[in-house]
């Protein structure tokens, strides 16, 4: 449950959270010793702009 919190936390934590809008973030628990992990989501534009996601970081992973 916590990581699912943390991944709803990363997601969401980007400059345009008023024009996009995440849903459904999800991170499957990984088995022990394993060092790779995948999230998901859905993002949904709410703008008239057009919006790029163009990178993403994490305190809980060396790469995102």
């Amino acid at each position: 449950m916590s990581r699912v919190l943390l991944v709803a936390s990363f997601f969401v934590s980007f400059p345009a959270v008023g024009q996009v809008e995440v849903s459904d973030a999800w991170i499957r628990a990984t088995a022990p010793g394993q060092k790779t992990a995948a999230g998901y989501m859905t993002l949904s534009n709410k703008s008239a702009q057009p919006e790029r996601l163009i990178g993403g970081s994490s305190d809980a992973a060396a790469k995102v």
